[in-house]
Protein backbone atom coordinates (compact mmCIF):
# COMPACT_ATOMS: atom_id res chain seq x y z
CA UNK A 1 0.00 0.00 0.00
CA UNK A 2 1.39 3.24 -0.87
CA UNK A 3 1.24 6.36 1.24
CA UNK A 4 -2.23 7.99 -0.52
CA UNK A 5 -4.05 4.60 -0.27
CA UNK A 6 -2.66 4.73 3.86
CA UNK A 7 -4.49 8.22 4.15
CA UNK A 8 -7.58 7.68 2.07
CA UNK A 9 -8.00 4.46 4.10
CA UNK A 10 -7.67 6.43 7.51
CA UNK A 11 -9.49 9.00 6.62
CA UNK A 12 -12.35 6.53 5.19
CA UNK A 13 -12.36 5.04 8.45
CA UNK A 14 -12.49 8.18 10.43
CA UNK A 15 -15.51 9.50 8.48
CA UNK A 16 -17.63 6.01 9.10
CA UNK A 17 -16.81 6.56 12.79
CA UNK A 18 -17.97 10.27 12.72
CA UNK A 19 -21.00 9.57 10.50
CA UNK A 20 -22.17 6.49 12.70
CA UNK A 21 -21.24 7.19 16.18
CA UNK A 22 -22.81 4.04 17.31
CA UNK A 23 -20.25 1.74 14.99
CA UNK A 24 -17.47 1.50 17.58
CA UNK A 25 -19.65 -0.45 19.81
CA UNK A 26 -20.26 -2.75 16.92
CA UNK A 27 -16.70 -3.05 16.24
CA UNK A 28 -15.95 -3.72 20.10
CA UNK A 29 -18.87 -6.14 21.69
CA UNK A 30 -16.74 -6.04 24.52
CA UNK A 31 -18.13 -2.20 25.51
CA UNK A 32 -21.42 -3.88 25.92
CA UNK A 33 -20.51 -5.78 29.26
CA UNK A 34 -18.84 -2.53 30.54
CA UNK A 35 -22.49 -1.22 30.30
CA UNK A 36 -21.62 1.51 27.34
CA UNK A 37 -23.57 2.05 24.50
Amino acid sequence: MSVTDSLLAFSFAALLLTLTPGLDTALHPTNLRRGRR
